[in-house]
């Protein structure tokens, strides 16, 4: 039943798609596919799921590599563009419907990055700028925005894995407590500290060895870890299609 209604979807989205890309306009209006758009669906969350490659999804398709390429890029452009309007950050009342007490302070949205491994780059100097010496792995960074019950709110644009979290925080469109209201707290991990000095609204854990904190700050750190779980919750879903682990 899901899939039917995301074939649905994909359908219409297909028909009353105005993308000027060629592969997209030879799929929707050209000559005769080599596969149904049920088909076309299927190849395509089996890629995102598993993330074969694509000479495997060529033999049990029946096409060619160049046509599971063409067919999954332009579903890929379809759906993106069908979906990117889903996710959008709400507005103030829905922020505050989701929000949690924490402490006393509304907290309204937790923060947090993940990363995406990559091919490492042929490129000397694409090579260096994924490459994340957290994970010591060449990575896309992205920053995720979602509200304290795991409501999606915020996914940001891919940057390069050398970048942190806090600088791809600091990029224009990524400063979300630009949006939030004077009531509204921001919830993130020790990473977003730095924030502290132009936004005091923002709940952090208290920084220290393990050993030097005393019983309150243990507690309060817990307290925090509890609540930032749903998002680490989120990315875990977003991660259990291979494409995007």
């Amino acid at each position: 039943h899901q899939f039917d209604s995301i074939h649905q979807r994909f359908c219409h989205a297909l028909v009353s798609s105005n993308l000027g890309d060629p592969s997209v306009k030879k799929l929707a209006h050209g000559r005769s596919r080599s596969l149904t758009t049920r088909s076309q669906l299927l190849m395509f969350l089996l890629w995102l799921r598993q993330y074969p490659i694509e000479r495997f999804l060529s033999w049990i398709m029946g096409v060619s590599q160049k046509q599971v390429y063409q067919y999954n890029r332009a579903t890929l452009l379809v759906l993106f563009k069908y979906y990117r309007r889903m996710v959008c950050f709400p507005n103030y009342e829905t922020r505050v419907k989701n929000s949690m007490r924490f402490y006393g302070a509304m907290t309204s949205i937790v923060v947090d990055g993940t990363e995406q491994q990559v091919v490492v780059p042929l490129d000397r100097l694409y090579e260096m700028a994924t490459y994340s010496g957290k994970k010591r792995k060449h990575t896309f960074t992205k920053l995720i925005a979602v509200s304290p019950y795991g409501h999606l709110y915020f996914v940001s644009e891919s940057e390069v894995g050398s970048m942190n979290d806090m600088s791809v925080y600091n990029l224009t469109g990524n400063c979300l407590h630009g949006n939030l209201k004077d009531d509204e707290w921001l919830m993130a991990d020790k990473g977003y500290t730095g924030l502290l000095s132009r936004f005091e609204r923002i709940i952090v854990p208290i920084h220290g060895q393990w050993n030097e904190l005393n019983v309150d700050e243990r507690k309060y750190n817990a307290s925090v870890a509890t609540v930032r779980t749903v998002v680490e919750n989120v990315n875990r879903e977003f991660k259990k299609f291979k494409i995007c682990s």
